[in-house]
């Protein structure tokens, strides 16, 4: 039976205050954090008790006993037990992802209601036993004889004891958010005033909207925060002029602490639906979710930056199939209607009622599609992936990214 696409409508979203890491929340692990957003999330639109279609939602890291945390973040909830409820992830696309899939479940009839959201947690991340001693472990509980248990035994080194601690880099190239970012920026000749302006201008609008109210009904305090933490009213560019930079290499470097996204602790919620359910609630639409793109790119090889692929997935256009071809790439010039409406979320002084679209994009990523690669770069690019600290490149599985 072939089913007629509805409308999938946004009716409001909550979350806690971010809160820096080793902060605030440095004993909340990831299940306090969601569970405590989907309670907020329930109590503004009054779904104590309420069965919900379905929730999703993610973390980019977890412990193992997290392995089914958004159910057990809706157990522990207000929304009904007999609410379904899994996880997803997809880096830090996580929260975006889940809902594009929850918004297909409501325009097919599948749901009627969803909730989508994400939570991180860069204070509690885990911290597993050391490689070695989990293989001796494992040999030991494998032993059925005296001789084969103090063999294993044997196995044992006072290395063992050391456990692998968490790290900010993605496998593939060894390399952090902060140096994938970095790279981009020289790449795309994104100078360090341009970064300081943009970051300082970030802190002024965002203290601007809590003075105006804009969050009163999208945040609910947390542990003590009632606004996040990293926020710097007071932030100027001169004053991050004067900061060093912590990512890139030599004279040239441009990425400080002051312009760099920081590592945080939070947790963020939004509620979909049909019409049809939002009317028998009383709840008003605020915006309709008409379409998604996600996008990914090599930057194992050389082909594309990390943090590139937000700008793919803008122009709604086939994927190049070269990366070294620069023709192939999306034309800003040509943006369909859905691409160029903005989200609510990147725009708070448009009409809330305003229709809008949910992409995988960072703002005016594809704009600077106007700016051609130097074949310079792409060579330093590839000599750097071959000759780097990660070691040769290897062909295998390209990661999927979208932003987040």
């Amino acid at each position: 039976m072939v089913r007629t696409a509805r409308p999938v409508a946004i009716l409001g979203g909550n979350r806690i205050p971010f809160a820096k890491r080793n902060g605030p929340y440095a004993a909340a692990g990831n299940q306090d954090m969601l569970t405590a957003t989907l309670d907020g999330l329930a109590a503004r639109f009054g779904l104590a008790g309420e069965r919900v279609g379905e929730v999703a939602a993610g973390a980019v890291v977890k412990h193992s006993r997290d392995y089914n945390l958004t159910r057990e973040a809706v157990l522990g909830s207000q929304l009904s037990p007999w609410t379904p409820a899994y996880d997803v992830q997809q880096a830090c696309g996580t929260g975006l992802e889940a809902t594009v899939l929850v918004a297909n479940k409501i325009a097919l009839g599948q749901v009627d209601s969803a909730i989508a959201g994400g939570v991180d947690s860069a204070s509690d991340a885990p911290i597993a036993v050391n490689e070695g001693l989990r293989r001796a472990l494992l040999q030991l509980s494998r032993a059925r004889t005296p001789a084969q248990r103090l063999r294993a035994a044997a196995g044992l080194r006072p290395g063992h004891v050391v456990p692998e601690l968490p790290r900010n880099g993605e496998p593939r190239t060894g390399l952090s958010m902060g140096d994938h970012a970095a790279i981009t920026a020289e790449a795309w000749e994104i100078g360090r005033q341009a970064q300081d302006e943009l970051a300082a201008a970030s802190h002024r609008n965002l203290a601007a909207a809590y003075e105006r109210g804009f969050f009163d009904d999208l945040m609910t305090p947390y542990l003590g925060l009632t606004r996040d933490q990293n926020l710097r009213p007071d932030s100027s560019v001169e004053a991050l002029a004067r900061l060093k930079p912590v990512f890139g290499e030599g004279p040239d470097a441009t990425m400080t602490a002051g312009n760099s996204t920081p590592l945080s602790d939070g947790a963020s919620a939004v509620l979909l639906s049909s019409e049809e359910w939002a009317a028998d609630h009383g709840l008003p639409v605020l915006a309709h979710l008409v379409d998604a793109e996600t996008a990914a790119v090599d930057y194992v090889h050389g082909g594309e930056g990390l943090l590139m692929a937000p700008a793919y997935a803008v122009p709604t256009q086939p994927l190049p199939t070269d990366p070294s071809n620069t023709s192939q790439r999306p034309n800003p010039t040509i943006r369909a209607s859905r691409v160029t409406t903005a989200t609510a979320a990147a725009a708070p002084a448009m009409p809330r009622r305003a229709r809008v679209v949910v992409t995988a994009a960072l703002n005016g990523a594809r704009d600077r599609w106007a700016v051609r690669v130097r074949h310079r770069w792409r060579a330093r690019w590839r000599e750097r992936r071959v000759a780097g600290p990660a070691g040769p490149a290897r062909a295998g599985r390209v990661s999927t990214r979208s932003p987040g």
